[in-house]
C-alpha cells in the first residue's frame, strides 16, 4: 500500500528566480532523505507559485521495509586487543549500529580483517518517520538570498506564515521555523483569500484551482499564454511569446 504526501511551505511573496531555486533545491532534498530512509516512492512533483512551495510525492510506501545487512567496522587490530577482547573503538562501533558487544565478528575482505556486526533494522511506519524527517528537509532548501524575521532565529527566502504536511488524509504534524504544519492552506490573495482545509494530499492541485490558485507551472504558464493570445486577437494582433516575461510572471 501507498499513499502520496504534501509538503507545502506558506511564504510572502518569493522573486520568481527564488522560487525555482528553491523548489529545486526542495525536490533534490526530499529525493535525498526518502532514499536515505529507504522509503519506497514515485514521481516527486514540484508545485508553486510566489506564495507557496510544495511538493507532491507519489505512491511513498507505507512503511519501511526491514533491513538486514552486515555493516564493517574498524580493522580486527584496532577492534580487538591481544587477548582478543573487543576495544573501545569495536565498543562504540556495535553500540552505534544497536548491536552487544558479543555480535562482533571478524570478517577477511579485500583489505583485511575486519570487525563486524550483523545488523537487523525493523522498518518504522512512514508517518512516524516523516515527522522527523521533513523538518529538515525544509531546512535543506537553498535560495540565493535568505532574511531574518521577527524575533526567532530563522532564516529563509521570504517570511514563512503556514504548513502543510500531508501523508494521505493524515496530518504530519512537522515543524519548521516555529510553525507546525497542518492542513489548512490559504487561496488567491484577492480573488479567495481566506483559509480552507486540504482533505487529503492528491486533492492538493484541485482544491487551490477551486481557490483560483493554480500550483501547477504547466497548467498556469498554458492558462496565461492562452489569456494572452485572446487578448492580441481581440486587437487584431499576435501574440509575440516573451519566455523571460513568462517565467517571471
Amino acid at each position: 500500500m501507498s499513499r502520496d504526501l504534501l509538503i507545502e511551505i506558506g511564504v510572502e511573496e518569493l522573486p520568481a528566480s527564488f522560487l525555482a531555486k528553491g523548489l529545486e533545491t526542495l525536490r533534490e532534498a526530499a529525493i535525498a532523505a526518502l532514499d536515505a530512509a529507504r522509503l519506497e516512492h514515485g514521481e516527486v512533483k514540484p508545485l508553486g507559485t510566489p506564495r507557496r512551495m510544495a511538493l507532491l510525492v507519489e505512491g511513498l510506501a507505507e512503511r519501511q521495509p526491514d533491513r538486514r545487512e552486515r555493516v564493517l567496522g574498524p580493522p580486527a587490530n584496532v577492534a580487538f586487543d591481544a587477548e582478543g577482547k573487543p576495544t573501545r573503538a569495536a565498543l562504540g562501533f556495535a553500540q552505534k549500529n544497536g548491536a552487544d558487544a558479543s555480535a562482533i565478528t571478524r570478517v577477511e575482505t579485500e583489505k583485511g580483517v575486519y570487525a563486524a556486526v550483523e545488523v537487523h533494522e525493523v522498518g518504522r511506519p512512514t508517518q512516524e518517520v516523516l515527522r522527523d524527517l521533513l523538518g529538515d528537509v525544509c531546512r535543506r532548501i537553498a535560495f540565493q538570498k535568505s532574511m531574518r524575521w521577527g524575533e526567532g532565529d530563522h532564516a529563509f527566502g521570504r517570511p514563512v506564515h503556514w504548513l502543510v504536511g500531508l501523508y494521505g488524509d493524515e496530518v504530519v504534524p512537522f515543524e519548521f521555523v516555529g510553525l507546525t504544519a497542518g492542513r489548512t492552506s490559504r487561496g488567491h490573495r484577492f480573488l479567495a483569500p481566506a483559509e480552507f482545509e486540504i482533505p487529503r494530499a492528491d486533492a492538493y492541485v484541485d482544491r487551490l484551482r477551486e481557490a483560483r490558485v493554480l500550483v501547477s507551472f504547466d497548467e498556469r504558464r498554458e492558462a496565461m499564454v492562452a489569456a494572452l493570445e485572446k487578448a492580441a486577437k481581440d486587437l487584431g494582433g499576435k501574440l509575440v511569446v516573451d519566455e523571460f516575461l513568462l517565467g517571471e510572471c
